[in-house]
C-alpha cells in the first residue's frame, strides 16, 4: 500500500447486499477517533442486552448491546464529521452504525448517500434511529421518503413510512392520502413494515381533523379482521384517536 502524506486510500468491502466495494479517504486523526470510539463502545458493552437483541432475531456484524442513551453520550464527545461517520458506518457494527447516524453532518449528506445508507439497513431498530435522527432532518427528506415507499423490500418501505412520520407536519395534506392508502394495502407484508405503518398513521391522526376522520373510516371494519396486521392497526389507532 502506498502512503501519500498523512492519508491513504482504504478499500472497504460492503455487505453482501450491496455486492460492491467502497473506497474512503482517511487520515490518521480520523483513525484515532475511530479507535477511541471502539474503546468506548467496548467499555460500555452489555452482554445481557446483546443476547436479548439477538434472541429477538436482530443481528448485526457485531453487537455489543450498548444502550442508545450511552451511544448518544459517546457521540457528544466528538464533533460531527462526514469522514468519521462514513468510517463508522462501514464497520457495520450495531453501535458504530448508530453513532454514524449521530455524527453525520446534515448539510453534507446527499440524497445519493441517503439511498446508499438506507439500502444497507437490515434491522428495524437502525431503520427507526436513522429515520428519526438523519433521514427526516435533510432538506430532501420528503423526496427520500417517496423513493423508499416505491421500493420492493418491506424494510425499505418501512424506512419511507418512518421518515414520513417524522416530517408529516411539514408535508402538504393532499400528499398524504396516497401514502395512507398504500399503508393499509401493505401492512400485512411484514411485522417491521406493520410497525412503521402504525407509527406513520398515528402521526397522521394528529395532523388534521380531516385526516383523522378519514382514518376512522378506514379502520372501522378492521376490529374483527382475520388479518393480525389490520387488528393491530385498529387497536393502536383507536387508542391514539381516543387520547388525541
Amino acid at each position: 500500500m502506498l502512503l501519500v502524506a498523512s492519508s491513504v486510500v482504504l478499500e472497504i468491502c460492503l455487505s453482501k447486499k450491496m455486492n460492491a466495494k467502497k473506497f474512503l479517504l482517511y487520515d490518521e486523526k480520523t483513525d484515532r477517533k475511530v479507535a477511541e470510539i471502539k474503546r468506548l463502545i467496548f467499555l460500555s458493552m452489555n452482554g445481557v442486552v446483546s443476547e436479548s437483541i439477538e434472541r429477538k432475531g436482530v443481528f448485526y456484524k457485531k453487537n455489543f448491546g450498548v444502550s442508545l442513551y450511552r451511544l448518544k453520550q459517546i457521540a457528544e464527545k466528538f464533533e460531527k464529521d462526514a469522514l468519521l461517520a462514513a468510517q463508522l458506518w462501514n464497520l457495520h457494527y450495531r453501535e458504530t452504525m448508530i453513532l454514524a447516524v449521530f455524527l453525520q453532518p446534515i448539510d453534507k449528506f446527499s440524497l445519493e448517500k441517503a439511498m446508499e445508507w438506507s439500502n444497507e439497513i437490515q434491522t428495524l431498530e437502525l431503520a427507526e434511529i436513522a429515520s428519526k435522527y438523519l433521514f427526516s432532518k435533510v432538506i430532501f427528506s420528503e423526496n427520500f421518503a417517496t423513493k423508499k415507499l416505491a421500493d420492493e423490500a418491506s424494510l425499505q418501505v418501512a424506512i419511507g413510512f418512518l421518515t414520513l412520520a417524522e416530517i408529516v407536519e411539514n408535508v402538504a395534506e393532499e400528499k398524504l392520502f396516497l401514502p395512507k392508502k398504500l399503508a393499509f394495502f401493505q401492512a400485512a407484508k411484514s411485522p417491521e413494515l406493520c410497525r412503521a405503518i402504525v407509527v406513520f398513521l398515528q402521526k397522521m391522526v394528529t395532523k388534521s381533523e380531516r385526516l383523522k376522520q378519514e382514518i376512522i373510516k378506514d379502520i372501522a371494519q378492521m376490529k374483527n379482521s382475520e388479518c393480525y396486521a389490520e387488528r393491530l392497526i385498529c387497536e393502536e389507532l383507536t387508542t391514539q384517536i381516543l387520547y388525541s
